[in-house]
């Protein structure tokens, strides 16, 4: 696939992966993959309402198909085509990392610390 293609595509997908947890609620995650949030108590409630949706099995299943499907991605570009995902990439990375380690979903493997 040429850059020029998979651009678009992550986009779709990081817009999908947004989407995800606004149909779930969560309003300001936007804001929050792009550190935009200047209240540090409503990043902290936002972060943990995210981990709070990895209890349900449905939203599990969502997140872990949306957000394979960005790093999938990502993975595609250099490190200068994509680095306006950098950031939100380890904001979400952050979020999967807590969901896990507060689930303790073993069927991902060992979250690595």
């Amino acid at each position: 696939m040429k850059a020029s293609s998979t651009i678009p595509v992550l986009e779709s997908r990081f817009r999908r992966l947004l989407q995800l947890f606004q149909d779930y609620g969560i309003k300001q995650t936007e804001q929050f993959v792009h550190q935009k949030m200047v209240d540090e108590n409503e990043e902290w409630e936002l972060v943990e309402n995210c981990v709070a949706l990895w209890a349900e099995v449905k939203f599990r299943a969502q997140f872990d198909t949306c957000i394979k499907a960005f790093f999938d991605s990502l993975d595609l570009l250099n490190a200068s085509m994509a680095k306006e995902y950098s950031v939100p990439a380890k904001r979400m990375g952050y979020l999967l990392m807590r969901m896990r380690d507060r689930y303790k979903d073993e069927t991902h493997g060992p979250v690595r610390r």
